[in-house]
């Protein structure tokens, strides 16, 4: 500063040029001052954004570790469900002998229409796209016996239905406890 101030005292001789001089030293200190308060106003801001960016990163961060802990129990729970599922249709298709014995399968007759409705339903599909044997009607004896009728449906029931409305159940639980995390 005072070797600009020396400068145009040399180069401006007189009372004129000694307060310009002097207006532009106080021009300059000013605008330094200015410069300094911009800097410290910036650094704030930089302060304060980066203070924001880490509470959000952590809120995320805790958010993230709930949605992992609800998605985790509710996948535990739900195949703790299907692997009872599964031992309840071991169970019952191992029991099938004990209820319908070989002597009642000779005796009970499964008609075809039996057959052609149940496959119906489960391809859903029309009885009639599934063509009688030559000569047979819908009152005919099929080759099905009635034990294995009898598995079948426990498999599709309890493998199928219930083993699907488990998972249904599970993921409303997800969707439900989800939506509780930060309010969401």
């Amino acid at each position: 500063m005072t070797l600009i101030w020396s400068w145009l005292t040399s180069k401006l001789a007189g009372p004129i040029g000694i307060g310009l001089a002097v207006v532009l030293a106080i021009c300059l200190a000013v605008s330094r001052g200015q410069v300094t308060g911009l800097r410290l106003q910036l650094a704030d801001m930089k302060l304060s954004n980066a203070s924001e960016l880490a509470q959000a990163i952590e809120a995320s961060s805790r958010d993230q570790a709930a949605r992992d802990k609800i998605t985790l129990t509710t996948a535990v729970a739900e195949a703790e469900a299907q692997r009872q599922i599964i031992t309840r249709t071991v169970t019952l298709t191992q029991k099938v002998p004990t209820y319908v014995s070989p002597e009642t399968d000779s005796r009970i007759c499964v008609p075809y229409g039996v057959v052609r409705l149940l496959d119906a339903a489960v391809l859903q599909t029309s009885p009639d796209a599934f063509p009688l044997p030559t000569g047979q009607s819908d009152e005919s004896c099929s080759p099905i016996e009635a034990s294995a009728l009898a598995k079948g449906i426990i498999e599709n029931y309890l493998n199928i239905c219930e083993a699907n409305a488990e998972q249904l159940t599970q993921l409303q639980i997800w969707v439900k406890e989800q939506g509780g995390v930060n309010g969401t």
